[in-house]
């Protein structure tokens, strides 16, 4: 799951978005299947996203008292990171991410924290290959997960390259992690025996993003994350904290 909805959320049951009775689903009622099943699971803090957005709200806070430009890259529907804003020195948020959707209910999040705000629908590998507004900060949360490596580099070679013409930011990354000795299937498997930790969710929901994680995810090991931010640029690369929900971990890059 993500914030990014598009990307992480569950599949539709019978794929293809199509119904069990093989008429046509809308996309809207996709989203809404989709965006259920996701508020299910962050309602409950199954990913741990209490932790991880605890961790960004940290590294924030952190850089003093601003003021800090925050670009959210796969933000989906925002509601975590306009929990946060009230709270930090942030006095620019831009979010972008390709669902229509999930913006139009980050639009209702944000209206009302204070902070301006600019929301952005587009493929965030391009949006961020084409960014020129200065930014301090860069935050990507379980999306980042779904390119291949040299996808993967060729990202953070952006976010370094945006982060060092602000004057030398910071990137914050929330994504799926190999074991050392781990591969993507050994992960998949983990995955899947993880079953009585998503109780709230009904069987078909977990199968169908079980299924969409074989499809769709390609994790690294913590090495190779960090590997692929120095190899970016970044002089500093640092595992934060493996989550109580190990499949994932938090990795902090900081130009200088």
């Amino acid at each position: 799951m993500t914030d990014q909805l598009g990307s992480y959320s569950p599949d539709v049951a019978a794929g293809g978005g199509r119904s069990l009775s093989n008429g046509p689903v809308s996309d809207q009622t996709i989203f809404l299947r989709q965006w259920g099943v996701y508020r299910k699971v962050v309602e409950n803090n199954l990913m741990f996203h209490r932790e991880a957005y605890g961790l960004l709200e940290a590294t924030l806070a952190s850089l003093g008292s601003g003021p800090l430009r925050l670009l959210d890259l796969g933000c989906g529907d925002a509601s975590n990171i306009a929990a946060l804003l009230p709270r930090l020195p942030v006095v620019r948020y831009d979010g972008v991410d390709i669902s229509p959707q999930a913006l139009a209910i980050a639009e209702t999040s944000l209206t009302g924290t204070g902070c301006a705000f600019g929301l952005h629908e587009a493929d965030f590998a391009s949006a961020l290959s084409g960014w020129r507004d200065p930014v301090d900060v860069i935050w990507i949360g379980q999306s980042l997960h779904h390119f291949r490596a040299p996808e993967k580099r060729a990202i953070l070679r952006d976010a370094h390259r945006l982060l060092a013409a602000g004057g030398g930011g910071t990137l914050v990354i929330w994504e799926p992690t190999l074991n050392d000795g781990e591969d993507r299937d050994g992960w998949c498997d983990r995955f899947a025996r993880d079953r009585p930790a998503w109780a709230p969710l009904e069987d078909a929901e977990f199968d169908s993003m079980a299924s969409h994680v074989r499809a769709s995810d390609h994790p690294e090991t913590s090495s190779d994350w960090l590997a692929i931010g120095r190899e970016a640029g970044f002089a500093h690369a640092e595992e934060l904290v493996v989550s109580a929900w190990a499949l994932a971990r938090v990795y902090r890059f900081r130009c200088r």
